[in-house]
């Protein structure tokens, strides 16, 4: 049932799970199915406060949202930017054996098919026609999706909603300003600063050398020149090289290193397709490259391998300031007396600086 229910959202029937689900129960009695169902009728009609997901509010019917007051927690972007979807161009090409097809569709996934294998980001006009078509992904958001990354094999694209006309309060230590103007449009943005608290516990940053994946992988006894200095203490760092569950990617809202000495190690570089994905998406121009330059961010002046162009490098420096800010918060600096180790070339504002001897 669970893989079917997960075929069923892969290839965007959304509305046919709840259907499938009812027609299970009449015939199983399914405890777990039969609570789920019970609790998601009593949540269309409750009116006092809800805790729910970023994903939930973002799917979430218009007129049902409209009677709260919606307060979101951490950084929500980061979560619609993630939700990314990938479809191989050889399924695309499969799908023209269906029968059920339009012409504009047609023309639509022919004019994917040639501009994936002539460019690496793209756009296309939308086809809004709906179809209905026996494949293994999500036509009909392919269909209506404007802007693409593509690596000559697979087609990548967003697929989370955009956030509805509506009132959206953030609270967020992460959340850029400036890519926030950029993605929802200036007009619908107000942005307010809390004053910076200090830190009960320290920031302690080595920033000697980039400790990239690259650098770490190349370096072999680079953990153990930092143990030299840490000692052993809970250490989050790229999942390859992680000792525990806790690791960049998966570090928001974790409490269970509250309070303690900690390392965080890496500057968590990501894929290049998504700083320039994010930017395509946003209308940027994404023909800058990497350098390795001179650059000026949170009133430091620093050298880093990044790009000239504006919005790409304000991008990168989000997402790899928000994954290192979220990583260090695990021990709850502001109201704790420990020390966090940071072993990163990208610098954080609270860091006191220091290099490996």
């Amino acid at each position: 049932m669970y893989n079917h229910i997960q075929r069923l959202y892969k290839r965007g029937k959304h509305n046919r799970v709840s259907k499938y689900i009812s027609d299970m129960l009449k015939k199983e009695n399914i405890s777990v199915l039969s609570e789920y169902v019970e609790e998601k009728e009593k949540l269309k009609l409750f009116d006092g406060h809800i805790i729910t997901t970023h994903h939930r509010i973002l799917y979430a019917d218009k007129d049902w949202l409209k009677k709260y007051r919606i307060i979101v927690d951490e950084d929500i972007l980061k979560t619609m930017i993630s939700n990314q979807e990938s479809i191989l161009v050889s399924d695309i090409e499969d799908a023209f054996d269906e029968s059920n097809l339009s012409k504009k569709a047609k023309h639509k996934l022919i004019n994917l098919i040639d501009m994936s294998a002539k460019y690496k980001y793209f756009s296309t006009e939308k086809c809004k026609e709906k179809v209905e078509a026996d494949v293994e992904f999500d036509i009909n958001l392919l269909l209506k999706t404007k802007r693409f990354y593509s690596d000559g094999e697979k087609i990548v694209f967003y697929k989370t909603p955009k956030l509805r006309k509506m009132k959206y309060i953030v609270l967020s230590a992460t959340a850029d300003e400036y890519i926030y103007k950029k993605y929802f449009e200036e007009d619908r943005i107000c942005f307010y600063n809390c004053r910076h608290a200090g830190y009960k516990g320290v920031l302690r940053q080595y920033y000697d050398h980039s400790y990239s994946r690259n650098y770490i992988g190349k370096t072999n006894d680079a953990f153990e020149k930092i143990k030299d200095i840490t000692g052993d203490i809970p250490t989050i760092t790229f999942k390859k090289y992680a000792d525990c569950d806790i690791h960049f990617g998966n570090s928001e809202g974790c409490n269970i290193m509250t309070g303690e000495d900690i390392a965080v190690v890496g500057t968590p570089h990501m894929a290049e397709f998504i700083y320039k994905l994010l930017a395509h998406q946003m209308g940027g121009d994404v023909s800058d490259n990497l350098h390795y330059r001179e650059v000026e961010y949170n009133r430091f002046k620093f050298w880093f391998h990044t790009y000239e162009d504006e919005l790409l490098r304000r991008i990168q420096f989000w997402l790899i300031e928000s994954e290192l800010e979220q990583s260090v918060g695990r021990a709850r600096l502001l109201r704790n007396d420990c020390t966090v180790h940071l072993f990163s070339d990208f610098p954080l504002e609270h860091s006191i600086f220091a290099k490996l001897k």
